[in-house]
């Protein structure tokens, strides 16, 4: 942490970035540098190059994949912590800031977001905000320790997170529906409605119970996605439109179908102090799995894509239970 006049713990001063009270230095330091380069590849959106040409998603990822190459010269200590590919690191934080609207995407170039901030319990969400302007981060989301706020927009509003409860979600969807008996020689895969760690989220045995759930063809390529029931030996079904499917907008509906069941599995958590170990029990639909994505960091800088495996900043953290327990998932400290 000493060396090069003492910049890594000038970076954890700069982004606010605090160490757990028994976590390793060597995993302080990835999480460091992690957070300091998608910092420079955001202060990039700002680049003036030549000739007025626009940012480019390349010249974005190259500044990320030149500055972690340089971070891991001078820290050599770490370099085993992170992949050998480092576009691996750099195709995650884009492709992140992406999809939490962090980066503005036209045809040819990129860009900025509009200025928002959004407060709930402590925290105020940053997006957009100035090179100049100070701001706390955890894993490459960006906020601010306050005690009050005043909101531009709700943090769900911000991040597209459901407005209801995912029980609500469910319920609204596959009351609607209006079954028939299935005849087709399409293969399907069932819902697991008994999910553990390490299980299938698919499996090949229908639910015969007559009670709604969820299949889906199971030959590679598009998915088609069904409500269905097993009724006396025949299924009846019902198509679900793509737009509640495509993209792994199904997860809405399955994680209302197995609240409603009462086996969602809870997402744990362990405070070291400042920071705190995620175990995701299972996939959060989109928005919110993107969104503790955005604000936390990878268990491991090897799967950095790790859905599950994550490290967070401690009020963060509380700041999102008390957002996401009001729309149905369940946090249980160990």
């Amino acid at each position: 942490m000493n060396k090069y006049n003492r910049l890594l713990s000038r970076i954890a001063s700069d982004l606010d970035i605090r160490k757990g009270d028994t976590e390793p230095e060597s995993n302080y330091k990835t999480r460091l540098i992690y957070s300091a380069v998608s910092r420079i590849g955001y202060s990039s959106l700002w680049d003036k190059l030549e000739e007025d040409i626009p940012i480019t998603i390349e010249h974005f990822k190259r500044r990320i994949e030149k500055t972690l190459s340089s971070y891991l010269k001078m820290y050599p200590e770490v370099q085993s912590l992170y992949p050998e590919q480092l576009d691996e690191i750099s195709d995650y934080i884009y492709n992140l800031l992406l999809a939490t609207g962090n980066v503005y995407h036209s045809p040819k170039r990129i860009s900025p977001p509009a200025n928002k901030q959004a407060f709930i319990n402590g925290i105020e969400f940053l997006r957009g905000t100035s090179l100049s302007e100070k701001v706390s981060i955890s894993g490459i989301g960006t906020f601010s320790r306050k005690n009050t706020g005043n909101n531009m927009i709700s943090v769900s509003e911000m991040f597209d997170l459901m407005p209801h409860t995912i029980i609500d979600y469910w319920t609204h969807y596959s009351e609607q529906v209006k079954f028939t008996v299935l005849k087709t020689d399409n293969r399907f895969e069932f819902l697991n409605t008994r999910p553990a760690p390490g299980n299938s989220y698919w499996i090949e045995k229908p639910d015969i119970n007559n009670e709604k759930s969820l299949m889906r063809t199971s030959a590679p390529g598009t998915r088609i996605y069904y409500f269905y029931k097993y009724n006396n030996k025949e299924f009846e079904a019902s198509q679900i439109p793509y737009w509640l499917t495509d993209d792994m907008n199904y997860l809405y509906l399955s994680n209302g179908l197995l609240a409603s069941k009462k086996v969602l599995p809870d997402i744990k958590y362990q405070i070291d102090g400042a920071i705190s170990y995620l175990q995701i029990g299972y996939l959060l639909p989109p928005a919110e799995q993107n969104m503790i994505m955005m604000y936390s960091w990878p268990k491991t800088f090897l799967n950095v894509k790790s859905n599950f495996s994550r490290v967070i900043d401690t009020d963060v953290l509380k700041a999102i239970i008390g957002l996401l327990n009001q729309t149905g998932f369940s946090f249980k400290e160990e």
